[in-house]
Formats: structure tokens, C-alpha cells, sequence
């Protein structure tokens, strides 16, 4: 599991978070939602290990941060793919950091991770050579077929049009429900929170904190029978997300 306590960063003299506490259980996954500036890509940035000076504690099955020791995987918005390097490589970057000889079953999870992010036929092709969506889709495959302690997602989907968003999130929580990995999405839409999102962690600031965490009833539904529901908790969110 992931354990926050009183954590708090400064850039300099910038506090950029203030007393974060929070919970993530073993195999669970929470939405990080706030304003721009807020402290989200901070917070990650911790329990990735990118940022490592801070106060309070934070820990990855009860032990400190450590990227050498643990398999951190990390979805960004820009994909994070080598332009020069084909789908299969660029899956198994993240593998290779972590183990010096890549064995049979390592190939054949990474085969049928790419099979199941709809690219089997692509092992080939070159990332300039995929649209956004395919290169998505092998940053998702590449991060699951590491095997990771903790997935962190920095807003993944948001460069995405509208309908392969929707096809992204889809593909992912199909995924991730394969694996159950504790995972940690940042996100601007309060949609996307209420969909991938078991919980909800909203933050304000700076300096960044988390005001509320909010139990989702909508984790990964597409259809909604109780609308007034659905739509108070999106407006409670809003009004979070906003100091009210």
C-alpha cells in the first residue's frame, strides 16, 4: 500500500504541499483531482522518487521510497516513448531498467499485455508512426509489463480527443483490474476522477492540500441509473476543488 503522512515540499521558499496525508490500500486506486498549481504532479513526483527532498514520511509497503529498489511505473501525458526505438522496445524500456537479462516469461507477459492494449499487430512500427491513442497504449503496456509496486498516472489522457479518452480510460481500468496494482491518477476532469477513481483525493492550494477524500460509487461505470446522484457529486467536487 502507499502511506502519506504530514508530508510537505518546498521549491526553495515555494511550499508547493502542506500536510499531505493519505492512503492508498494495497491494489486499490485513487483520483487525484485540483486546480492547476495545486501540488498534483508534486505529490507523484514523491512517490515516484523524481522528488526526493521533503518533510513527513511516505512509504511503499512500509518501506522509504526508492526507485533502485522498487518498480515504480509512470504514465505520462507526453507517452515518454523513444521516437528511435519500435513498440516492442519502447514496451520493454522499463522491464530493462529493472532486470539485466530479460527471460521467456518476461517476453510472454509483454506479448500478452500488448495484445490486450490492442497491439500485436504494431510490435514493429515506430511511435511517429502510431497515433496518439496507439502511443498511449504502449506507455499504459509498458508500465504494466514492468510489474510495478505503485502506478502513477500524470494526466495521462488529457491530450487525448474525446471519444479516445473514453476508449483510453476503458482500456485501462480493463487492465488494471487484471493486475489490482496500488495506483495514483491525476486528473483535471472531475469525469475521468469518477470514473477511474475508487476514491477520490481532492486538493487545493498552493501550498497543495487535500481538503476532502470522497468514496466514488461510479468507479469505472459508464452507465448511470441515479443521474441526481451523479450529478451532486460532481458538484461537490467543483465546489472542493474551488475553496467553497
Amino acid at each position: 500500500m502507499i502511506k502519506v503522512r504530514n508530508l510537505v515540499v518546498y521549491y526553495g521558499k515555494f511550499k508547493a504541499l502542506s500536510g499531505i496525508n493519505l492512503d492508498v490500500k494495497k491494489g486499490g486506486i485513487i483520483a487525484l483531482i485540483g486546480p492547476s498549481g495545486c501540488g498534483k504532479t508534486t505529490l507523484l513526483y514523491v512517490l515516484g522518487g523524481i522528488v526526493a527532498k521533503y518533510e513527513g514520511e511516505v512509504l511503499i509497503d512500509g518501506a522509504p521510497v526508492d526507485p533502485k529498489k522498487q518498480r515504480i511505473g509512470l504514465v505520462l501525458q507526453d507517452y515518454g516513448l523513444l521516437p528511435w526505438k519500435r513498440v516492442w522496445e519502447n514496451a520493454l524500456l522499463g522491464l530493462k531498467v529493472k532486470k539485466k537479462v530479460i527471460g521467456k516469461e518476461d517476453k510472454e507477459y509483454a506479448e500478452y499485455v500488448l495484445a490486450r492494449v490492442g497491439l500485436s499487430d504494431f510490435l514493429k512500427r515506430y511511435p511517429g508512426e502510431l497515433s496518439g491513442g496507439q502511443r498511449q497504449r504502449v506507455a499504459i503496456a509498458r508500465a504494466f509489463i514492468m510489474k510495478p509496486d505503485i502506478l502513477l498516472m500524470d494526466e495521462p489522457f488529457s491530450a487525448l480527443d474525446a471519444i479516445t479518452r473514453e476508449e483510453m480510460q476503458d482500456l485501462f481500468i480493463d487492465v488494471w483490474k487484471g493486475s489490482s496494482v496500488s495506483t495514483v491518477f491525476v486528473t483535471h476532469s472531475t469525469e475521468e476522477a469518477m470514473f477511474v477513481g475508487e476514491k477520490i483525493a481532492v486538493m487545493t492550494g498552493p501550498p497543495g492540500r487535500i481538503v476532502e477524500i470522497v468514496d466514488n460509487p461510479f468507479f469505472s461505470r459508464r452507465e448511470i441509473e441515479d443521474s441526481d446522484l451523479y450529478f451532486s457529486m460532481k458538484l461537490k467536487l467543483k465546489e472542493l476543488i474551488k475553496g467553497m
